[in-house]
């Protein structure tokens, strides 16, 4: 995760700053760390999304698209309801400006 900082901070989205920080646990209470504070900077702004599912907040990079459905497979019975696995080759689309090859395989 800190290498992935470093490389967002490179493209002047995030600012990594190390030491002892003070935050407040899930139960209310104050306790210090040490390690990094990860900020967004205003550059990172338009490309910030809330995953309401698992409370954080993450950057939008690009879409994950389907390019070339691979295979099919045959149709199975499961549960009582007809399935069919589907494999398919993806690739990042509509790429943040900031998204390099670096950090898309981070």
């Amino acid at each position: 995760m800190i290498s992935q900082g470093r490389l967002l901070e490179k493209a002047k989205i995030m600012k990594l700053q190390s030491g002892q920080f003070e935050e407040i646990s899930y139960l209310g209470e104050k306790f210090k760390f040490y390690g990094y504070l990860m900020q967004f900077t205003k550059a990172s702004k338009p490309y910030l999304r809330v995953m309401e599912s698992l409370g954080r907040v993450g950057l939008m990079v690009g879409n994950m698209q389907a390019v070339k459905i691979e295979s099919f497979s045959k149709t199975e019975i499961v549960d009582g309801k007809p399935q069919v696995t589907v494999k398919f080759s993806t690739a990042l689309a509509n790429k943040a400006p900031w998204v390099n090859d670096e950090i898309a395989k981070a």
